[in-house]
């Protein structure tokens, strides 16, 4: 049985931590009651603090600690949950968090950080020259605080060694999901999402922000111009002839699409772009060259870049790894 420790801390949120309690408590459990099988639990998750008090959870709700950091050492997976107060506040009231982070990775004892909880894992320095991810409007935030980390704000999971970082307030669900899928396998993890009546990704090693629920805000012109690149990707695109189009300045657009999604123009271009060639990797077999030029690019060795630059893999290995079998008009590339 594999020891899971939730780092808990004030103002962190609530079902972030029950949730993950929960869901990894239950893994190997419900689905054989329900059957009237008999259980395999795999995971002890317990909470602890850094004296062992209670957590004084975001919107007044306490949770009881089942010890301190002491502990945490003796653990197989850390689990820091979301932050809900100031970032720069909580970092700094929480050094021993900060603390048990670095030493659990020398151990290279599994951590795992949801939404921005990772900012832990960033202000401890693990996450150095790896990748990650964060909540979306809060990728600029990160990117400036921690430089040399490889950001992937369109993911909700990354792996990278030994530490995995999810994106969302409420992605301790997918990251519940996949811890259980690595280490029980994926039926296991299918059981437990058919339990909670979750939806597991097409595959759980894949389970990345989709473009769309980028676009939570409320400015309607981006919104429109957002629409307008999704139905436009595979053509040449200039930020400077996309500002005039939507009578207002380069610098505007850029300004508004910062304020709105967190990201520059070029930035969300490049993102969606490669969403869609996710997409056609995994769900066609037409050839990379046809994806490339599908999703507006026309040099095979740029694009190629910049996925692996994005995703850490090349767009062949991405679709060696998640593919399906499926029929297609093309052979692969």
């Amino acid at each position: 049985m594999k020891t899971v420790s939730i780092l808990g801390f004030d103002s962190a949120l609530a079902s972030a931590i029950t949730g993950m309690n929960d869901l990894l408590s239950m893994a190997g459990v419900t689905w054989y009651l329900l059957r009237k099988e008999t259980p395999r639990p795999f995971f002890n998750v317990r909470l602890l603090t850094a004296d062992g008090s209670p957590v004084r959870c975001a919107h007044g709700l306490s949770l009881q600690a089942a010890g301190d950091f002491s502990e945490a050492l003796d653990s197989d997976i850390l689990v820091v949950p979301t932050i809900t107060r100031p970032v720069n506040e909580v970092l700094s009231n929480n050094p021993a968090l900060i603390d048990t982070l670095q030493t659990a990775s020398e151990r290279q004892i599994l951590i795992a950080g949801n939404c921005t909880g990772v900012f832990f894992l960033g202000e401890s320095g693990i996450l150095e020259g790896r990748t990650a991810t964060t909540h979306w409007a809060y990728a600029e935030a990160f990117r400036r605080r921690y430089p040399n980390v490889h950001l992937q704000p369109e993911q909700m999971v990354t792996e990278d060694g030994h530490i995995l970082c999810s994106g969302g307030g409420a992605a301790w669900k997918d990251l519940g999901l996949y811890l259980t899928e690595r280490f029980l396998g994926r039926e296991e993890a299918l059981n437990l999402a058919r339990t909670f009546v979750l939806e597991l990704n097409h595959d759980a090693r894949q389970p990345q922000l989709s473009w769309r629920t980028r676009a939570y805000h409320q400015d309607e012109d981006v919104r429109r111009i957002q629409q307008w690149l999704q139905d436009h990707l595979s053509q040449p695109i200039r930020i400077e002839a996309l500002a005039d189009q939507f009578n207002m300045s380069a610098r505007t657009l850029t300004r508004r699409f910062q304020r709105a999604l967190g990201d520059t123009p070029l930035g969300y271009l490049q993102t969606i772009r490669l969403e869609q060639a996710k997409t056609l990797l995994v769900e066609t077999l037409d050839p990379i060259s046809v994806i490339t030029h599908a999703v507006g690019y026309e040099d095979i060795s740029s694009f190629t870049k910049l996925f692996r630059r994005r995703t850490g893999m090349t767009p062949r290995d991405y679709r060696s790894r998640f593919q399906r079998p499926r029929t297609s008009r093309s052979a692969p590339a």
